[in-house]
């Protein structure tokens, strides 16, 4: 495969440099969508027209639990990551964020490689979707499924040190869907952050892969990693973008219609 590991130094990383890492990733997002499929087969399998499909009332629980840890988890790599960059000088200019990269080693590394596996644990939040009978939406679907390789690949680069944002993101995000009367408006202010973040990412690494040779980090080296990153990024923020407009913007707007009507 394409991790690379060296012990002595615990530092890691993972390229797209050898066929075995390609088809790794691959079979990753192939692994969420099977998963995902026979899931909803079994919620499937467990209705009648006598006996309707009934979530467990144990799921309750299990996903308050899972939100909670996940919060926690969330929050602890976002301290983490804000702190071991400050020490390092990389939040002192635009340059130094989008140029500098910061090795996946020491209690930086063990924390990017808990990142990492926290997008494996987050596919349960689609799991969850299916066994209360909620749809999986386009957005949800393809996010959790290409999680795991952006946060493996994403730090080859200086952006993935700005991972943090996402954290806090998540940190926010999971204690919302813990709480079992959660405040509406909150939603709206977590699917910012999430907009936010792409176009973070995206600056940042136009910004570094337009810098003439050795002023930079090397992209060159690579560039199909960066390729890739960007593309999934900006796809994740044309669909974050249309769910805005359509929850937030459209939906509003359709509301106001229906009161001016009923007036």
């Amino acid at each position: 495969m394409g991790l690379q590991v060296h012990p002595a130094s615990g530092t890691w990383s993972w390229l797209l440099d050898r066929p075995g890492s390609v088809m790794f990733h691959v079979m990753i997002c192939a692994l969420y969508c099977v998963t995902v499929e026979c899931m909803k087969i079994y919620v499937k399998s467990q209705s009648t027209l006598e006996k309707p499909y009934k979530p467990s009332p144990l799921l309750i629980g299990i996903m308050k639990w899972h939100n909670i840890a996940l919060s926690i988890v969330s929050l602890a790599m976002g301290i983490s990551f804000v702190l071991d960059l400050r020490v390092e000088g990389r939040f002192n200019s635009w340059h130094s964020m989008s140029c500098r990269n910061t090795d996946n080693t020491g209690n930086y590394g063990i924390w990017t490689m808990v990142y990492l596996l926290s997008k494996i644990w987050e596919w349960a939040d689609t799991y969850f979707l299916i066994l209360q009978g909620r749809e999986v939406i386009s957005l949800h679907y393809f996010h959790h499924m290409t999680t795991f390789t952006m946060a493996a690949l994403c730090h080859n680069f200086p952006v993935g040190g700005f991972s943090f944002v996402n954290c806090f993101v998540h940190a926010i995000m999971y204690a919302y869907y813990s709480n079992p009367r959660p405040f509406r408006w909150a939603r709206q202010l977590i699917t910012s952050g999430q907009l936010l973040q792409f176009c973070l990412v995206i600056s940042i690494h136009t910004y570094g892969f337009l810098q003439p040779k050795g002023a930079c980090f090397e992209f060159q080296e690579v560039r199909k990693e960066w390729w890739y990153c960007q593309s999934v990024v900006v796809g994740y923020f044309l669909l974050f973008v249309k769910f805005f407009y359509d929850n937030y913007i459209a939906a509003s707007a359709a509301k106001a219609k229906k009161v001016v009507k009923a007036e």
